[in-house]
């Protein structure tokens, strides 16, 4: 497969619904979020002096003092808002180190690729609120010194580089491409942007202002500052290594060219013992140590079998940065393997529907796991599969998917389409043109919202199916997509 895609232009589907546990999750992040908030209002409060009460009222307050008093109040409410952005931004900034770091108890209920969309998300709301915390002290201020003045405290600065540097790893996450930089390039140059936000941040939030006076909300923002940078460690540092318990280490036992650009890569673990289960349809993370392939961890789906014990698999197509040097693997060459992630799997949906699978190009790898698996458990349910592709050559395990569509314990339907195949070559007798409502509904039957539906291939293919599918009445929750970094 190529590299999975873990960004999308449309909002996931959570495949299957939101289970308890995931609603436990997204309670526990609405609570840290708003925690900081609630502690600083409450230590605010503990900490004003109150007024003595007036004894008698001699005389109502002139009018330029009620005015004056109004807009006193209304200077406040900003000031206030803008620090409980800064409050809010800076744990939603600190959390997006844990919703990345591949935690299986985060990511379970959900799924990994719907985590890092919800980590896209949150970063955009994150910067937002930080960037407002100093328009909003300067709108209450009704001076702008505090954006232009260069002459005031080093923790002012400090903070003025965070929003700096946050814009800056903004930009360059939307213009990674214009830039020319490799996802890897991209990856560690991000990564070190995003912890020097975290830390300038962190030490501005402790030596400007007095919110972080209460000694509660201080340790509760240390707390807060370690396991984020714990999480990066995790995820990306020494402590992967220490903690990882999802990580293993195979070597390559067998390195197959499928097509001209698509290769299958087997291995097997060092340790018998280090055998991962994984649900057919998902994927883990490789890193391939060896001479001619760039040692730079990728996400690829798992085409082998769950009921292929002791064998791993991924099936990678020539496409991007890292695959189009894949071929240089050799047998032998070590390789680093966490996971498996991930919630495109037929079995985690209502059992007993019929299946449709909607693959495009090198998007077939997770179905050939599942048919693979279907096979093997006598799996009755009908399957029909619309398996696009370029051309003829295109075409992966074309030998075997003919071989499984003949299985006597499998129930599958193969439809071939060709985007590219000219009209007039009578060689082709299969589908030509690009998946729509015209083929999806001449092969789905009459009730199309009976079946569930599977869509994994290239981003245009999937919008067009998913479009054709709302336009048949298929409810959201019976269509299942994964997506491409290609």
């Amino acid at each position: 497969m190529g590299e999975t895609s873990l960004n999308s232009k449309r909002d996931h589907r959570w495949p299957g619904g939101v289970a308890l546990r995931g609603l436990i999750r997204i309670f526990l992040y609405v609570a840290i979020l708003v925690a900081p908030v609630l502690i600083a209002t409450f230590s605010r409060h503990e900490t004003d002096n109150p007024e003595e009460p007036m004894k008698t009222m001699k005389a109502m307050p002139r009018l330029e003092d009620r005015l004056d008093t109004g807009a006193e109040r209304s200077e406040r409410v900003i000031r206030g808002v803008g620090f409980n952005f800064a409050l809010i931004g800076f744990t939603m900034l600190a959390l997006q180190f844990v919703i990345a770091s591949r935690f299986r108890w985060i990511e379970a209920p959900f799924g990994l690729d719907i985590l890092i969309a919800f980590h896209r998300k949150m970063a955009v709301v994150a910067t937002a609120l930080l960037i407002s915390h100093p328009l909003l002290l300067s709108w209450a201020d009704h001076e702008w010194t505090l954006l232009t003045h260069l002459g005031l405290e080093w923790s002012v600065n400090v903070g003025r580089a965070a929003i700096f540097t946050l814009l800056l790893t903004v930009v360059i996450s939307l213009f990674r491409q214009a830039f020319h930089l490799s996802f890897e390039r991209w990856r560690n140059l991000h990564n070190g942007l995003a912890l020097s936000v975290l830390g300038l941040g962190f030490v501005h939030s402790l030596f400007t202002g007095n919110d972080l006076e209460s000694g509660f909300l201080r340790w509760f923002w240390m707390a807060l500052f370690a396991v984020a940078l714990i999480s990066y460690l995790y995820h990306r540092g020494p402590l992967h290594h220490v903690l990882g318990k999802h990580s293993y280490s195979y070597e390559i036992t067998d390195l197959r060219q499928e097509t001209h650009d698509t290769w299958t890569v087997q291995m097997r673990p060092k340790d018998e013992r280090q055998i991962p289960s994984h649900r057919a349809g998902q994927f883990h993370f490789l890193t391939i140590h060896g001479e001619k392939v760039p040692i730079e961890e990728h996400p690829f789906t798992i085409s082998s079998a769950p009921s292929e014990k002791g064998v791993l698999a991924s099936t990678i197509k020539q496409s991007g940065d890292f695959t189009h040097r894949i071929g240089g693997a050799r047998i032998g060459d070590a390789v680093s393997v966490q996971g498996p992630f991930g919630r495109f799997c037929y079995d985690l949906h209502p059992p007993g529907s019929d299946l449709v699978f909607v693959a495009g190009g090198v998007g077939i790898t997770p179905f050939i796991s599942m048919l693979r698996e279907m096979r093997h458990t006598n799996d009755s349910r009908e399957v029909l599969l619309i398996y696009s592709n370029r051309s003829e050559s295109d075409i992966i395990f074309r030998e075997e998917l003919a071989e499984l569509a003949r299985s006597p314990g499998l129930n599958l339907k193969i439809v071939h389409v060709l985007s590219r195949a000219r009209r007039a070559a009578d060689e082709w007798p299969g589908e030509r043109g690009r998946i729509g409502k015209d083929l999806l509904g001449k092969y789905v039957g009459p009730e199309p919202r009976a079946r569930m539906y599977f869509i994994c291939g290239p981003v245009g293919m999937m919008e067009t199916a998913m479009d054709a599918l709302q336009q048949f009445g298929v409810p959201d929750g019976q269509i299942v997509i994964e997506r491409f970094w290609l």
